[in-house]
């Protein structure tokens, strides 16, 4: 049930992830005797199996802080926003830097995580951070168990570097001290008030200070122990008194006047301290004496009731005093009156009924005690008590932290607390004039005039209801295109969700609890399988894809289970995130005006609301009632005017938030899919038909009952209900969806730092998706209207305008599909492969991220709390995505090609529109991909917008440089060059069907290709002609070097062509098109056409083929030369071959020639069976021969025998072989064989058998 109670939300937190510091810039520091000696070269790069396998405490340990807060350093000092957190067991202090924005000469950012690594756990509130004096750079203290202060100097040497130092030694910024004082007594609470000076609480009430100079090491102190009294320094004050009272604090007990809050004045001459006991004291540093003591909220009690009614706080308290010293006025010549004499003042906050109190302290300095002070209670009369309890709907809770952000002369004040009931954690803000002597105007502000941080966008309840969460979807409604796996890991793996850590620790604890195997595989270790498809495999572990009734895979059950299967895995990653989220402590930036959330694995800076989220974040705002108990200067933080346009935009954003919420999840889920899908496709050419489509495929009427009607109804009823709601109060909501503050002409000299770019993009994240669901509200509401009323239940008003309406959401909602798709993906930059894990960036901060600028701008604050929205949503909201959607998606899709992220590329394609270029870049695509066919498509569809005669088309489309200086030569210069670049692609895919393809095509192009040298021929006769005139021998010669050229591009693609036709075995076509362009390359190209139809068997197609008598030549030559290359192989006989080529040209003579040398081989060969007397080879080549040289004609029974490289003897000239010369060595051939058989062996020279 509501709290009567309300805070308006005007900030917002925004939640950045502190898990991703990669090893390579991670600096350790250890502080254990034996390591500090040592040189480290830097950190070692953390295998895979570290986060592997995570169980839950080595988790918790390792990745969740115990402890954390940010330490701010001068504003002039860079960097200046130091994060500390306590990590493993207290062991290990972390320091990083968290800074936003920096000035564009404060030089290089450092980006190095400190690991101070400790012997003894670090204790509960001992550690701080204080600016060095005397020197650039920052001490970080550290008060152990073991009673020892560690020291370790962070100088700007290392804050600023990029990279870790080579020959790092530990010791020479470590130092520690034991201090003497703690020999019996134990630390409570620590503050560094200065470099040079630490106190310390200790447990009997007093308190340890230690000193140095400036300069001096972190192992040098002087101790100074104050005490109230004199049993506190002796002996006797460590026994245990039985009738003393004491406070448990985990193993220590406390005295009651243990302090338990310590600040100390700004001159330093006086320490706060703030006890259990209730009492506030101001101790001199001079003299170590207490120079006021009093009841912290100035209560006066007799002896006799204060002794009986002695309030003790709990050990644990939160924060309890801040001392507040407000800032100049601005005016050189100006001094405060409250600033006369150095005062200053203290806030205090008592958890006795949680009140507040306010001192004004005037110093009072004597040569004798040093600095006293008067104290001045402010409002003596007042209680201020904020209502935390019912803002926070609890009876129980206590104060974590607050800060007061004091403004000049104190007005305009701030105060920020942070309050904890249970876990539920809440951080308000009040703004106070506090010197206003009103006891009545203090305490109605205390009562009703807080305000509240939203909680930011990773709350477990948001995650839970944004449009995308798969879990409340059921399986058998989710979008076919997707499986259940598919969606579940798309939201798992949104950038800067979860981190990796903690889903592999949910990994780890979900197979233990399902007994899986540890491994995804026996053959792979964890650290070589994917996060992704290890969470997969476990998830389907076990699941079988059965039969149904109809005897086909029972797929809906199947998803059923898996789906199932994920939702137990999330339970457990949501236990894991929610301890990520938990809250410990609340920082105030005084320079900048910034407040920070600090959490276990986060730190958010808080922001202010826009327009817009006013108005979305504050609905309860609409109850007149609930108005009456909030201060009147916080509602017109929202409602500038009473009953104002603000009012009528909130009426109208929050009933169709409530309508659109009403329905089922799986109906929004179909709706917004559909309603995402149209708005892509159609953009601006969409008609008011779509809406009527959009009706009836989501069926929002019927989903809609009786109920949520009335409610709807009763929701619009300050508008008159629906029937008075106005088409131009929906236009104006529109209108306010991209509402942002006019920049002035300068921008500020600022850029952002590393953290602040992960701000930036949680911001852009947070803005886009809240942008989205007013779209999809307001999109769903009119699509109920044009399905399920009549005409007569709307407005005229609002029935003329819906046509405008549904074009303007489905444009938006167009343009913000796109934005978060770039907020929703993200990639990991690789300098090498063993370079280790590179910069993991989203996809909109690497394109745009350059387009951010700190420009002014005229608004109401000058905090950083409201620039950080200003800026960023201008970053957010002035990218011109409307005017230049065509030339920016081309530009993200072309990046996306160029990085070789294909698997993003086709999904971003959905994007593009239905120009030329973006033909060209999916053709592009598809060739990665292997889709030759759809590729090709692409190309031909782009081919007439991208070959028109326009030199400057690709410097005007290619602003992402995809292509080569090589390949933009194709563009601009007619069809036959581009279909020539598209040839070069495939051939260089060596997809040579589509190269001969585009070839093809390019060559009937070609203008007048088929009578170049014929025209060049003309030419050339009539330069021949004496009597040619002189200007018609130029006007011939500017037409020569014009067909030249045109002949080297036809001959290019010719060869081109012929190439793609050869290898793609289409011999005859490649020969065809040889025989139409004659090009330089003729004889290569015959040559590959020979080799390929050789290589390829198809020599009777090469057989087969017309060629001219100057082409047989150049065939036959190719086939000698084989032939002559490869003599002996047995696969191709190309003695064959070229017998079967020249006999087929009647080439007789040469016939013989290649029988005669391969004779010759048979005779010499080494092969026995040859030999053989029965084999007839040898005599059947005889034969052949002999028919051969007779089909020569009669005379011409002749041929030259060349000499044969390894048959002829040196020196041997080429013989002339007549057809007798042939029969008479068959007839001796055949009397050797006979003598063979015989068994009559030649004696001496005539054996020469072979």
């Amino acid at each position: 049930m509501p709290s009567s109670a309300y805070a308006p939300i005007l900030h917002a937190s925004v939640p950045v992830s502190l898990s991703h510091s990669t090893p390579s810039k991670t600096l350790h520091i250890p502080t254990t005797t034996s390591l500090t000696t040592a040189l480290f070269t830097g950190s070692r790069k953390r295998a895979h199996d570290e986060i592997s396998g995570l169980d839950e405490e080595q988790y918790t340990s390792n990745y969740l802080a115990t402890e954390s807060s940010i330490f701010f350093r001068p504003a002039e000092k860079f960097p200046r926003c130091l994060l500390w957190r306590v990590l493993e067991g207290r062991k290990v202090v972390e320091v990083r830097s968290v800074d936003l924005l920096k000035e564009k000469d404060n030089g290089d950012e450092g980006g190095l995580v400190f690991r101070i690594e400790l012997s003894a756990s670090a204790m509960k509130g001992g550690v701080a951070l204080a600016d060095l004096d005397g020197g650039d750079g920052v001490e970080v203290f550290v008060l152990t168990d073991a009673k020892e202060l560690i020291t370790v100097t962070l100088r700007k040497d290392l804050l600023a570097r990029r990279e870790l130092p080579r020959g790092f030694e530990a010791s020479s910024v470590v130092g520690k001290y034991l201090p003497s004082g703690m020999g019996f007594r134990h630390a409570y609470k620590m503050l560094a008030a200065t470099s040079t000076e630490v106190i310390v609480s200790l447990n009997d009430g007093g308190l340890l200070r230690l000193e140095r100079s400036a300069g001096e090491s972190g192992g040098i102190w002087r101790e100074t122990l104050y005490g109230e009294s004199s049993w506190g320094g002796t002996l006797k004050g460590l026994v245990k008194l039985q009738r003393r009272q004491t406070v448990q604090f985990e193993e220590l007990e406390l005295d009651t006047s243990a302090v338990v809050g310590i600040a100390k004045s700004p001159a330093g001459g006086v320490v706060w301290t703030v006890g259990l006991d209730h009492t506030l004291k101001a101790w001199s540093t001079k003299t170590g004496r207490v120079v006021l003591q009093m009841d912290m909220l100035n209560e006066k009690l007799e002896r006799d009731a204060q002794r009986s009614s002695k309030y003790v706080m709990a050990a644990e308290q939160g924060r309890t005093i801040r001392v507040v010293q407000t800032p100049s006025s601005g005016a050189e010549d100006t001094v405060s009156r409250r600033e006369e004499g150095g005062r200053y003042y203290i806030a205090v906050h008592s958890p006795r009924e949680h009140q507040f109190k306010f001192y004004e302290i005037t110093p009072t300095f004597s040569s004798i005690d040093g600095e006293s002070v008067r104290c001045s209670d402010l409002h003596p009369q007042a209680k201020l008590i904020p209502p935390i309890g019912e803002l926070m709907n609890t009876n129980i809770w206590h104060l974590e932290d607050f800060h007061v952000a004091p403004g000049v002369e104190m007005e305009d004040s701030q105060i920020w607390l942070s309050a904890r009931s249970g876990a539920q954690c809440q951080t308000l803000m009040l703004t106070i004039d506090a010197l206003d002597d009103r006891e009545t105007y203090m305490q109605s502000q205390f009562r009703t005039g807080w305000t509240a941080v939203g909680p930011g966008t990773l709350t477990i309840d948001h995650l839970r209801q944004i449009t995308d969460f798969p879990g409340q979807t059921s399986s058998s409604s989710t979008d076919p295109a997707m499986t259940p796996t598919e969606r579940w890991t798309s939201f798992l793996f949104y950038p800067e969700r979860f981190s990796t850590e903690s889903i592999e620790t949910a990994l780890t604890v979900y197979r233990k609890r399902r007994k899986l195997s540890g491994a995804p595989s026996k053959s792979l270790g964890a650290g070589q399988v994917c996060l992704q498809e290890r969470l997969a495999t476990a998830v389907t572990s076990k699941i079988l894809l059965q039969r149904s009734a109809h005897d086909g895979p029972d797929y809906d059950k199947y998803h059923a289970e898996v789906h199932a299967q994920w939702v137990a895995l999330y339970s457990v990653l949501e236990n894991f995130h929610s301890r990520r989220l938990e809250p410990l402590s609340l920082a105030y930036d005084h320079p900048s005006g910034l407040a920070w959330d600090v959490a276990a694995d986060f730190a958010s800076p808080v922001r202010s609301t826009d327009r817009l989220e006013l108005l979305c974040k504050n609905p309860r705002l609409l109850d007149a009632n609930l108005q009456d108990n909030i201060a009147p200067d916080v509602v017109q933080e929202v409602f500038p005017e009473p009953n104002g346009p603000e009012t009528a935009l909130m009426v109208l954003l929050d009933a169709a938030s409530m309508l659109r919420r009403a329905l089922s999840h799986d109906t929004n889920d179909i709706f917004s899919r559909l309603a995402r899908h149209d708005a892509i496709m159609y953009g601006e050419d969409i008609d008011h038909g779509r809406l009527q489509a959009l009706c009836e495929s989501s069926d929002v009427g019927r989903e809609v009952p009786t109920e949520d009607y009335n409610e709807l109804e009763a929701n619009l009823a300050p508008l008159e209900g629906i029937a008075g709601l106005s088409g131009q109060l929906v236009l104006s909501a529109i209108d306010l969806l991209d509402d942002m503050v006019k920049a002035k002409d300068q921008s500020r000299d600022l850029v952002v730092c590393v953290f602040g770019t992960k701000a930036s993009m949680a911001i852009a994240q947070q803005s886009l998706q809240q942008t989205e669901k007013l779209i999809l509200d307001l999109l769903m509401l009119l699509t109920f209207f044009a399905g399920d009323l009549e005409e007569g239940d709307l407005s005229d008003d609002f029935v003329d305008a819906e046509e405008s309406i549904f074009r303007a959401l489905m444009v938006k909602l167009r343009h913000i599909s796109l934005r978060l798709w770039t907020v929703s993906h993200s990639y990991t930059e690789r300098s090498g492969p063993e370079a280790g894990p590179g910069l993991t960036a989203t996809l909109y901060e690497h394109f745009f991220m350059s387009e951010w600028d700190a420009q002014s701008a005229q608004v109401a604050g000058d905090d950083m709390a409201t620039w950080l929205t200003v800026w960023n949503k201008r970053w957010i909201n002035g990218l011109d995505m409307y005017r230049k959607w065509s030339a920016n998606t081309l530009h993200i899709f072309s990046m996306l090609l160029q990085s070789k992220l294909y698997d993003l590329a086709t999904d971003f394609a959905r994007f593009l529109d239905d120009s030329p270029w973006s033909s060209y870049v999916q053709g592009r695509l598809s060739l990665v991909l292997a889709d030759y066919e759809a590729a090709a498509l692409s190309f031909d569809h782009a081919a007439e917008g991208l070959s028109s005669e326009n030199k400057d088309i690709i410097a005007q489309l290619d602003s992402a440089s995809l292509l080569s200086p090589n390949e933009k030569r194709f563009f601009g210069d007619g069809e036959a060059r581009y279909l020539q670049g598209i040839a070069t692609l495939f051939s260089d895919l060596k997809a040579y069907s589509h190269t001969g393809d585009f070839a093809s095509k390019a060559l009937r192009h070609v203008h007048g290709a088929g009578s170049l040298e014929k025209r060049l021929l003309d030419i050339d006769f009539r330069n021949s002609q004496s009597d040619s005139p002189f200007q018609a021998r130029i006007d011939n010669g500017v037409e020569e070097v014009r067909l030249m050229k045109l002949k080297v591009f036809r001959d290019e693609i010719a060869d081109q062509l012929f190439d793609a036709l050869v290898k793609t075995g289409r011999f005859v076509d490649a020969y065809d098109a040889l025989r139409k362009t004659s090009t330089e390359n003729e004889a290569e190209n015959l040559q590959q056409l020979v080799a390929a139809c050789v290589k390829y068997d198809a020599v009777p197609t090469l057989l087969d083929l017309r060629f001219t008598d100057e082409h047989a030549d150049t065939i036959d030559a190719a086939l000698a030369n084989l032939g002559h290359k490869n003599p002996a192989s047995v696969s191709k006989p190309f003695h064959q071959i070229l017998y079967t080529f020249r006999t087929s040209r009647s080439n007789f003579r040469g016939a013989a020639e290649v029988l005669h040398e391969h004779l010759g081989r048979l005779r010499h060969s080494a092969d026995t069976r040859y030999q053989d007397p029965e084999d007839e080879t040898v005599l059947q080549v005889y034969l052949l021969l002999i028919n051969t040289l007779a089909c020569c004609g009669k005379g011409e029974e002749w041929f030259l025998a060349e000499p044969v490289e390894g048959l002829s003897e040196t020196g041997d000239a080429r013989k002339l072989i007549t057809l007798e010369d042939v029969r008479r060595g068959y007839a001796k051939e055949l009397d050797m064989r006979s003598d063979l058989v015989m068994g009559r062996f030649a004696v001496g020279d005539e054996m020469n058998v072979l």
